[in-house]
């Protein structure tokens, strides 16, 4: 049964930037559909719901079940499943938005292989229908600019990693566990060699995979013994460092723009642009122009 949703429009998608290691879309619905069911996943989604009170039916058991959601609401599907849904809003408003949070099967279950057993009691948990978590809601929200902003594949990694284990832990367990973590530590002479390596290889790939590995470490662990260590995710060193990079590149050199884009590690020119422009508050070509004027000793609007 595939019936469709009155009117869905999607006003946001990680596929926009290229995103793979956590898929995201932001959608509005119409709230006044038939029955309809939603499809399988080869991953665990989370749906957070963001708009005020609307009101969704659930086919269990044989029988429908009215489930009131509203902003702060986040309802789960296993991976391979699907829901089976209509809604029902003659009193409520007709229309919602939502966003859709689908984690690889893969890295979920690298996160549960990561955790000690006692805290992963509630994995079945993570696939009731509905649960309150403005945490998620915030979350969610926090992507959605994120994309807007054009972060790159490496950040979708990072947050996937903390989704995953916060859905098996609670807001409460993933806050003590990553206490835990920041008792462990890394020793001086692997994280210099790992910003070693980083700054070697700021064309090169820079995922939070390949770093962890270089480390010797789960990509978990070592994104948050870096935030312990450096006081700033990985991702966020590593754009740095290749926003530096480029800076130094516009001022320096007669490459183009989608050159310097390549050379300092970004999928696109227009990833790139976008980068650049939230950290410097100017396109690549201003900046390249402003300090070719800089270097003149003329201010550019002479």
């Amino acid at each position: 049964m595939a019936v469709a949703i009155g009117t869905v429009s999607e006003l946001v998608s990680s596929e926009s930037v290229g995103w793979r290691s956590l898929r995201l879309r932001l959608n509005e619905i119409a709230t006044t559909s038939d029955e309809y069911e939603t499809p399988p996943f080869p991953g665990v989604v989370a749906h957070v719901f963001l708009s005020d009170e609307c009101r969704r039916e659930v086919f269990v058991s044989g029988r429908w079940r009215p489930v009131d959601m509203d902003r702060g609401r986040v309802a789960t599907t296993p991976v391979g499943e699907t829901w089976r849904l209509r809604y029902n809003n003659r009193r409520l408003v007709n229309k919602h938005r939502l966003v859709h949070l689908h984690i690889p099967a893969q890295t979920f279950e690298g996160v549960v292989q990561q955790l000690p057993q006692d805290r992963t009691k509630r994995r079945r948990s993570v696939y009731t229908a509905v649960a309150e978590d403005e945490t998620l809601t915030q979350f969610g929200l926090t992507l959605v600019k994120a994309i807007q902003a054009g972060a790159p594949d490496f950040y979708a990694q990072t947050c996937a990693h903390w989704l995953s284990a916060h859905l098996l832990m609670g807001a409460e367990q993933t806050a003590q566990w990553a206490a835990s973590l920041d008792s462990e530590h890394i020793s001086d002479a692997r994280l210099v060699r790992i910003l070693e390596y980083v700054g070697e290889h700021l064309d090169g790939d820079l995922s939070l995979k390949a770093l962890a590995k270089e480390a010797g470490l789960s990509e978990f662990q070592f994104a948050r013994l870096f935030q312990r260590g450096l006081g700033k995710s990985p991702h966020r060193h590593v754009l740095h460092l290749r926003l530096q990079n480029a800076a130094r590149l516009l001022s320096a050199s007669r490459r183009t723009v989608s050159e310097i884009a390549l050379l300092c590690g970004f999928n696109s020119a227009s990833h790139f642009g976008a980068a650049f422009r939230q950290h410097y508050s100017q396109s690549p070509s201003e900046y390249r122009f402003v300090q070719k004027w800089a270097e003149l000793g003329l201010n550019s609007r002479d």
